[in-house]
């Protein structure tokens, strides 16, 4: 038991090291405009057409909209990012005119 309680322990600090930007904090870490920057990786993953800020409960927010179904999506992003809310919203297909 003590082997699996060390094994666990080692496993939650290394999770917490790891550069990943998934974090939860309340409160966000950088400028809003750099997280998007940062988000805008998430193109590259189909069904995203855009990333952009936005507002959410009256506070800003990343949104990623995409031409998909939202849930389609949803495991492959954060719920935030840098301390914003990252919320999926569909669009449908964007065209270039």
């Amino acid at each position: 038991m003590k082997t699996f309680c060390a094994i666990l322990a080692t496993v939650s600090v290394l999770m917490c090291a790891c550069p990943n930007h998934t974090n939860h904090e309340s409160r966000p870490i950088m400028k809003l405009e750099t997280a998007i920057q940062k988000a805008e990786k998430w193109m590259n993953l189909p069904g995203v057409v855009a990333v952009a800020d936005g507002e959410f409960q009256q506070q800003p927010c990343i949104q990623v909209l995409v031409s998909v179904d939202p849930d389609s999506i949803r495991e492959k992003i954060p719920e935030k990012y840098y301390g914003y809310p990252v919320i999926i919203k569909y669009v449908g297909q964007i065209d270039a005119q």
